[in-house]
């Protein structure tokens, strides 16, 4: 998939929830949808570190 056909896909979607929501309740679920991906990226990370440190414990 190039690079135009990525961003076209986006943006269907981005219009599929567009129509489904009010202006003001789009808002909201943009901002949830970011928290979450933070966190989650987060947590892998933490994950990570957890699992390296206790690799290093039990070796």
């Amino acid at each position: 998939m190039n690079q135009q056909n990525l961003a076209d896909f986006i943006w269907s979607v981005a219009d599929a929830v567009r129509g489904d929501f009010k202006q003001s309740a789009l808002a909201s679920v943009v901002v949830i949808s970011s928290v979450n991906g933070l966190i989650d990226g987060r947590t892998r990370t933490a994950e990570a570190d957890i699992a390296v440190l206790l690799g290093e414990v039990t070796a």
